[in-house]
């Protein structure tokens, strides 16, 4: 009877150890090359999702049909009381069906942001399983992915999220029109005309650069850039002085206006930076 009595206390005392080894050894990696199962297996835990869903999304602007496809499940998800963080390419601005799709979703909730900077794929399903690029098996195909239910992977995983989140710029769907190769200056109400570029001339800036001058065309201020691309503002007006040249400009509005009535403007820089590895697309 004595040793009877000891056991609610013992299990007291084992139990937060036993939660802790549980942590410790809890979770797997699981490799998928299958297009359909991956597809499959997120649509099923979208579905149940209870609290939370991030998700980056590193390559270019998804189709009407994928975004008509994935809207009810999205919006029942937020009625549930899911929040819903989705961070997109900048390039995806242009894109006329992803802007009213994200203005739509907004409206119910949904939080999306865009960065220029490259980031890796993933997926984060209320904290306990997460979706990732392939990197460890030689020769997989570009859709494979892996299944992570580990705590301490997926606790990086969103660190990583987090990270790339908070130097991503504010998307509610405003749309980044297009130009007809010349536009209004808003200072003196003239036309400002790129006579460098011509309509004709090739591209002669690099994504970083691009990422600069779109940022300088959206009027966000330098130190921003400078964060959010992870580089000193002293590297970022060495960046623009080179531009400024590049582009016959003598001020930085001169070159912001000249930009934008340029190829480059137009160039889509949906694909990864070049001088970053390039980042694996799981199919989902």
């Amino acid at each position: 009877m004595d040793r009877a009595r000891t056991i609610p206390v013992l299990m007291e005392q084992l139990g937060p150890q036993f939660e802790r080894a549980q942590l410790r050894a809890g979770g797997s990696s699981e490799y998928i090359d299958d297009a359909a199962v991956v597809n499959t297996r997120l649509d099923d835990l979208l579905n149940s999702a209870r609290t939370e869903i991030l998700a980056a999304q590193p390559g270019g602007p998804r189709t009407r049909e994928q975004l008509e496809r994935s809207m009810d499940r999205d919006r029942a998800a937020l009625d549930r009381g899911v929040s819903m963080l989705t961070l997109y390419r900048d390039s995806v601005r242009q894109s006329t069906a992803m802007a009213s799709h994200i203005a739509v979703m907004t409206g119910h909730g949904a939080e999306y942001r865009t960065l220029v900077a490259p980031y890796e794929r993933a997926i984060v399903i209320d904290r306990r399983h997460a979706f990732v690029s392939d990197y460890a098996v030689a020769g997989s195909p570009a859709h494979a992915a892996w299944h992570v239910t580990d705590p301490a992977a997926i606790g990086f995983i969103v660190g990583a999220f987090t990270n790339a989140w908070q130097l991503g710029q504010e998307w509610r769907g405003e749309p980044r029109t297009g130009l007809d190769g010349r536009e209004a200056d808003a200072a003196t109400d003239a036309w400002c005309v790129d006579t460098v570029s011509g309509p004709s001339a090739g591209v002669r800036t690099t994504p970083l650069e691009r990422a600069i001058l779109r940022d300088m065309v959206d009027g966000i201020q330098q130190r921003t850039t400078a964060a959010r691309l992870g580089i000193s503002p002293r590297t970022l007006t060495k960046h623009i002085e080179v531009l400024k040249e590049k582009f016959g400009a003598v001020s930085p509005a001169q070159l912001g206006c000249k930009f934008a009535l340029s190829p480059d403007y137009r160039f889509d820089d949906s694909a990864p930076l070049s001088d970053a590895p390039k980042t694996r697309q799981p199919a989902a």
